[in-house]
């Protein structure tokens, strides 16, 4: 999860964009 993960905060952006773009 993203609040799981703070470190890498452009990855959980990139992975919504992508989860997004799927829909």
């Amino acid at each position: 999860g993203a609040s799981s993960c703070p470190e890498e905060p452009s990855k959980s952006k990139e992975a919504l964009h992508e989860l997004r773009a799927s829909l």
